[in-house]
């Protein structure tokens, strides 16, 4: 997972908004928060929703635990964390911890319930960022907004 571009796929949301899904299989915390500061660099103005799946905690990264990671994220104006799956469970708990009192940080087991919660978010000119494809509710989620818009 040396590659830290994200390889985004973007598609128009029914609702006005905008859709990028990061193709790669695996996505690191420094991965991921590059890919914040890219889209907060040419998104500057829209609210962003981050969608993700497990992300793996290297020794080597910068954000290599919970707690710096989830401090990142806040910290750099993410409007909404939705975390799908078991695997991303403690790093969603750990964002809600680290300063999301306004229910900015949400979990959900099932990718059907991620599905039906982003048909509600989305506005023109939001930004819905979805990362960690090779996580199995993640992979489920795209494939659910991907047969939806097909």
């Amino acid at each position: 997972m040396s590659d830290r571009n994200p390889k985004w796929h973007r598609r128009d949301s029914p609702t006005g908004g905008t859709i990028l899904v990061d193709q790669r299989e695996g996505i690191s915390g420094d991965q991921l928060i590059d890919a914040v500061k890219a889209l907060r660099a040419e998104y500057a103005l829209a609210r962003l929703l981050l969608v993700s799946g497990g992300v793996s905690l290297r020794p080597d990264d910068d954000y290599d635990g919970l707690g710096a990671l989830a401090a990142a994220i806040i910290r750099l104006r993410v409007d909404q964390w939705l975390g799908v799956g078991l695997s991303v469970k403690a790093l969603s708990t750990q964002v809600g911890l680290e300063g999301s009192w306004d229910g900015e940080s949400l979990w959900l087991e099932a990718s059907t319930d991620a599905y039906d919660y982003l048909r509600a978010w989305p506005q023109t000119n939001d930004v819905i960022a979805i990362v960690g494809v090779h996580d199995p509710s993640i992979r489920e989620l795209v494939d659910l907004i991907e047969a939806q818009s097909s």
